[in-house]
């Protein structure tokens, strides 16, 4: 349908489609699969743009919140720009940054050391308070566990609110209660070595002892 189409047509048609009410026209994953190249310049070109949008912006329901709900081939095409801005650092905005971190986890493939590595930084650096802690942290659970756990027994054991984070974080890690952080296929806290780890962590700070029934 879509293959005899230049490449001038293929950004028109997807500068279109991405200004589309209520998202993504059923048809647009079927011109992404026959112009890549073309739809993906257009698509990294709204990432980067929103990636700009200030904390306090009203209105931020936009192109990058589609991907990431859509989580598949489209979403696919900007994964290396959304890592190499989470490279960087977060965004501003933390609908923006909520929809980032959301993208890259749909579309990882374990083992993924890059992301890994980026979601250990954040939960080393990130203020224990701020809202996107307990994300980044149940992405470091699911995509390298050991440093996630080194992590809370780091800095949680003696924090005020340490019940608040790991509520939250466990919260996240539900999948149906917060749809928008998907979970990763076979997570690395499933471990056997690490939940040896994880669960007696995880009772001592809500300061009982685990069950050894």
């Amino acid at each position: 349908m879509f293959g005899s189409i230049s490449d001038d047509d293929a950004r028109l048609i997807t500068r279109s489609a991405v200004n589309e009410m209520n998202g993504f026209p059923d048809w647009f994953p079927g011109l992404a699969a026959a112009k890549p190249g073309p739809v993906a310049d257009v698509l990294k070109a709204c990432v980067l743009g929103e990636w700009q949008y200030p904390a306090d912006r009203q209105h931020v329901h936009d192109v990058l919140a589609d991907l990431a709900w859509e989580g598949q081939v489209l979403a696919r095409l900007v994964h290396s720009t959304v890592m190499d801005g989470l490279r960087v650092g977060d965004p501003a905005h933390p609908a923006i940054c909520e929809a980032a971190i959301t993208l890259v986890v749909k579309t990882t493939t374990l083992p993924d050391p890059d992301l890994g590595k980026i979601a250990a930084t954040r939960c080393r650096d990130l203020p224990l308070d701020s809202s996107a802690f307990p994300m980044w942290l149940a992405v470091c659970l699911q995509v390298d566990a050991g440093p996630a756990i080194t992590i809370l027994e780091e800095r949680l054991l003696d924090f005020p609110k340490t019940d608040d984070i790991v509520l939250h974080t466990c919260e996240l890690l539900e999948g149906d209660v917060r749809p928008r952080l998907p979970l990763v296929g076979n997570p690395d806290y499933f471990r056997p070595s690490v939940l040896a780890r994880l669960i007696p962590l995880v009772y001592r700070v809500k300061g009982q002892e685990p069950s050894r029934s």
